[in-house]
């Protein structure tokens, strides 16, 4: 669990999100509101994982991710997440348009890498 959240971190600092920034700048954050997890295979320790992280829909006010852990091209672990934006109070808010205009983005390198185009 904790090197799947890392992974989705990673992705989105690398297309500019930063989760601290979100909520200086906006006053929103993600939270996890649902996660399903099917681990299929162990993992040991010194194992080489490789994380494949992906946007799979975009809401309003949440987003859908998949993940996938491997080790040596085998699936471990399949993870499907439901993210929600949130104010600090709690209440749920709309993705500020930056932030959006990020996911967009992703959902896209997403949806091409998946058909190959």
């Amino acid at each position: 669990l904790k090197f799947i959240e890392r992974a989705r971190t990673e992705m989105m600092r690398v297309t500019g999100i930063d989760h601290s920034g979100m909520r200086d700048a906006d006053g929103v954050l993600f939270i996890v509101r649902r996660c399903t997890l099917d681990y299929r295979r162990p993992a040991w320790l010194d194992d080489w994982l490789e994380i494949h992280t992906r946007i799979v829909a975009l809401k309003g006010a949440s987003l859908e991710v998949e993940q996938i852990v491997l080790r040596d091209g085998e699936t471990l672990v399949h993870a499907e997440l439901r993210l929600a934006c949130i104010k600090e109070s709690g209440a749920p808010a709309r993705f500020p348009p930056d932030l959006r205009s990020a996911l967009e983005s992703m959902l896209m390198d997403s949806r091409q890498a998946e058909t190959g185009c």
